[in-house]
């Protein structure tokens, strides 16, 4: 799913130099920890939930993770960029970005993960997005990321990211370079494919291995062979490993799927299952022209798989594979939750919804803090 490399290198430069431009007219200051300002509401979120993540905790090691998700922050004609006056507008989703990076430092996050969805749907008003408006948007994006160095940051690319409904007007190696690759140029040791989104990084003192992946890779849920093929080889791990995965949909079929769409499902889906189950079994296999073998593979264990898109909170074990779903900030009607899925009602101006995936590999559990919406109620826990 990639536009023409000079096509490419057109956007991109269009991307930095509007960023570029942007960040100076809008640039405010940061507060003394480097980090953009948030309000006291949001300081105590954080507060309350790092309480009970320090008593579930104890003297475990963990792997932390901040997840945010689905900010569907729209896009406008001639948009400015985070907060034009200085004061910054909290009904706008993708400024919770901020209360995720200081949620990182406040719990000494591993890495923070934004699973996509950012937001190039349709113009408020209902008319259609430009391509001049989205990269503006994706430009929004970028500023809010691009001061911040506490933690790496991976992207999961979603389904809205490359342009309005099914459109292509920006490709997976445009939002690659632009958000997994400044992450590489700073020294942070990860591995990705040839177009930076998809990868994965590794924690070698707490033997976990996470991936990055891209949902939206040839289709508009889908998997590409070459990203599979990446999965597999790199699923060959030395004794004693852990493994968790992150992306935007959820191919745990029917947790992530709204009432009124029963039969969507991500092109080989039914592949990325096999390789994991393969994994899980320590079996050797093929399907669909991808190739795998974890025979040698000696107490590796699965996580599972954390995602999004879906706008609710679900969970659920399929195949043997756990799947747990972010509600994040989009929108779903009521009567389109399956069974167990909980939608949880909040105002973004004076409150957030950032989960925080807390791993003891060790004892094999995995803990969803909720900061913000549904507080400690939305606090899940597992174990594979």
């Amino acid at each position: 799913m990639h536009i023409s490399s000079r096509r490419t290198v057109l956007l991109l430069s269009q991307l930095f130099a509007i960023a570029f431009c942007a960040a100076s007219i809008s640039a405010r200051e940061p507060d003394g920890t480097g980090l953009e300002p948030i309000p006291e509401w949001a300081e105590s979120e954080i507060d309350q939930t790092l309480e009970r993540f320090r008593e579930w905790k104890g003297d475990d090691e963990v792997v932390v993770v901040p997840l945010i998700t689905d900010v569907h922050s729209e896009p406008l004609p001639g948009a400015t960029v985070n907060g034009d006056p200085a004061e910054l507008d909290w009904s706008d989703a993708k400024n919770h970005v901020y209360i995720a990076q200081h949620a990182a430092v406040r719990f000494g996050a591993d890495f923070m993960v934004d699973l996509g969805d950012i937001g190039l749907d349709r113009l408020r008003g209902g008319g259609p997005s430009r391509p001049e408006d989205m990269y503006w948007r994706v430009a929004a994006q970028m500023r809010v990321y691009q001061d911040f160095d506490a933690v790496p940051v991976f992207f999961c690319v979603g389904n809205h990211d490359h342009g309005p409904g099914r459109s292509l007007v920006i490709s997976n190696r445009a939002f690659g370079e632009i958000f997994n690759l400044p992450s590489i140029r700073r020294g942070i040791p990860f591995k990705t494919g040839p177009d930076f989104d998809y990868g994965y990084y590794d924690m070698p003192e707490k033997k976990t291995r996470a991936f990055f992946l891209n949902t939206s890779d040839g289709a508009y849920y889908g998997y590409s062979r070459e990203q599979l093929r990446f999965v597999a080889d790199h699923l060959r791990l030395p004794a004693g490993w852990t493994v968790v995965f992150f992306q935007h949909f959820c191919v745990g079929h029917p947790l992530g799927i709204w009432l009124s769409s029963p039969d969507i499902r991500a092109e080989r889906d039914d592949v990325w299952t096999a390789v994991l189950r393969g994994f899980l079994r320590n079996e050797a296999g093929e399907a669909d022209g991808v190739a795998w073998d974890f025979t040698q593979n000696e107490d590796c264990r699965l996580v599972g798989c954390i995602t999004g898109d879906s706008h609710f909170d679900n969970a659920g074990t399929v195949g043997g594979i756990l799947h747990v779903i972010t509600q994040g900030f989009g929108d779903v009607h009521p009567n389109e939750l399956p069974e167990n899925a909980v939608k949880t009602k909040f105002d973004k101006r004076n409150q957030t919804l950032i989960d925080v995936a807390a791993i003891k590999p060790k004892t094999r559990e995995l803990k969803m803090f909720r900061i913000g919406a549904g507080g400690a109620d939305r606090d899940r826990a597992f174990t594979f």
